[in-house]
């Protein structure tokens, strides 16, 4: 077991993402198949001692391996400090998670989610805490899973990633690109503008609970209310939302990052800001709440949206050759598993008990042989070679018959014993069978 699961994490990243799924159905199609076929009872899993016991254990410890590295069943990872705990649905509401630990984003469109860009780049050796690392190598796409539309953490609609986009020059935005359409609802991008002070808005997140190191992560998603600050300008020329943390309990917290920044408009919630994080401005030392203001970015969005990548046809030439690789190995266990049953089975249907009657009668006739003297067989021809008959006569006339068999059949039963055998058509009955019947009709006196 200890093998399996590198072995998946080396195997896995091969089958096209949008195949995955499909791959492990069939995989488990194919378990059931040789498990429920009739030929292999399920006591091979739990007791087998043998090659299927084996085989049986291992394919199903594969299985599971292959689902847990796959992502359907998630593993623990790394919310908003002061928060609370959501009461509707965000169906665009997303966790970002990647090897090196946990994110928040905002749905904004079937095959994209908005989050921070620090959350997409690798970290350099000795990077300063403060520093986004905007300019850092993209993470592989593989490596992040992301839930999707659940208000607890696990409970989302599960997506892999098939493309990481880093946002324009300088802002702490990035887009990533999901390998299947999600069917939840995305959240809209706000039409272009600047907040004014004031402007009531929240922020949505799956960070730490608490800002202590190594705190743990929010199981169900957090909200805070926000009152935003007036907006600091950037060198790029592109401005930040911000807003006052001088609460330490209540402000955003490790994991919060790409977190969305919502406001109400006409009564429906729109995307103003992907979360940055802490920090302060040079209009003010006191700490601030960060975040890009996307509502500037809809060129950049549009442009990126141009580009997405067609799904995957779950009908590709790779996908028919799994299928047809998975028929193939299921008809040969099939058939070997049938074939060894039917060497290991006792002779069934109509001849089994034919012949357990027959060795019967041999076992009889034999037992009535070696209690008399004088015996020989006479074979009698039948109808049919297989139900003729043979005659044991003792030397006082005393006789027996039984179906043994053909011709054959019966001289090798009187060979095997020391009986001559007779064909009753060439030699008839002798006269000591006749007197013994002649005697055995007689009335019998009462003395």
């Amino acid at each position: 077991m200890s093998l399996l699961m590198p072995c998946c994490q080396l195997v896995l990243p091969a089958v096209p993402t949008v195949m995955r799924l499909p791959v492990l159905v069939w995989s488990a199609l194919c378990l059931s198949v040789v498990s429920c076929s009739g030929m292999v009872r399920m006591s091979w899993l739990e007791r087998g001692t043998g090659v299927w016991g084996s085989i049986g254990r291992s394919a199903l410890a594969v299985l599971v391996s292959v689902l847990a590295v796959s992502g359907i069943f998630p593993a623990t990872a790394s919310a908003i400090v002061g928060g609370q705990e959501v009461a509707q649905e965000y169906p665009w509401a997303v966790v970002v998670e990647h090897s090196g630990g946990a994110c928040s984003g905002a749905l904004i469109s079937p095959r994209w989610v908005l989050t921070a860009g620090h959350c997409i780049v690798t970290e350099r050796p000795g990077q300063a805490e403060s520093d986004p690392g905007l300019d850092n190598p993209l993470r592989p796409a593989d490596d992040f899973r992301l839930f999707i539309g659940s208000t607890v953490r696990y409970e989302g609609e599960s997506r892999r990633a098939n493309r990481l986009v880093k946002g324009p020059t300088g802002l702490d935005v990035g887009l990533i690109e999901l390998d299947q359409a999600s069917d939840k609802a995305p959240i809209q991008v706000a039409a272009r503008m600047m907040p004014r002070s004031g402007q009531e808005a929240m922020l949505v997140g799956w960070g730490q609970v608490c800002e202590a190191k190594g705190c743990a992560v929010a199981t169900t998603l957090k909200q805070l209310s926000l009152r935003l600050a007036a907006p600091a300008s950037m060198s790029s020329g592109n401005e930040l939302l911000t807003w006052p943390e001088d609460d330490p309990g209540q402000r955003a917290a490790k994991g919060d990052s790409g977190g969305p920044v919502i406001f109400q408009n006409d009564g429906r919630w729109e995307l103003i800001g992907t979360l940055s994080g802490s920090g302060t401005t040079g209009d003010s030392p006191a700490l601030k709440g960060l975040a890009t203001n996307v509502s500037t970015l809809h060129n950049w969005l549009d442009a990126i949206a141009a580009t997405t990548t067609p799904e995957a046809d779950i009908w590709s030439v790779e996908f028919v050759l799994v299928l047809v690789l998975g028929a193939v190995v299921v008809i040969v266990v099939f058939r070997a598993l049938r074939r060894s049953r039917r060497r290991r089975q006792p002779v069934m249907g109509p001849a089994a008990p034919v012949q357990r009657a027959r060795d019967e009668d041999l076992e009889y006739m034999e037992q009535w042989a070696l209690q008399r003297t004088g015996v020989e067989a006479y074979y009698e021809p039948g109808t049919a070679a297989i139900v003729a008959t043979v005659m044991l006569i003792a030397g006082d006339g005393e006789w027996t018959r039984r179906k043994i068999g053909s011709l054959e059949d019966a001289i090798r039963f009187g060979n095997q014993r020391g009986i001559p055998v007779y064909e009753v058509f060439r030699t008839g009955y002798p006269q000591r069978k006749r007197d013994y019947d002649e005697q055995s009709r007689r009335p019998k006196t009462l003395g």
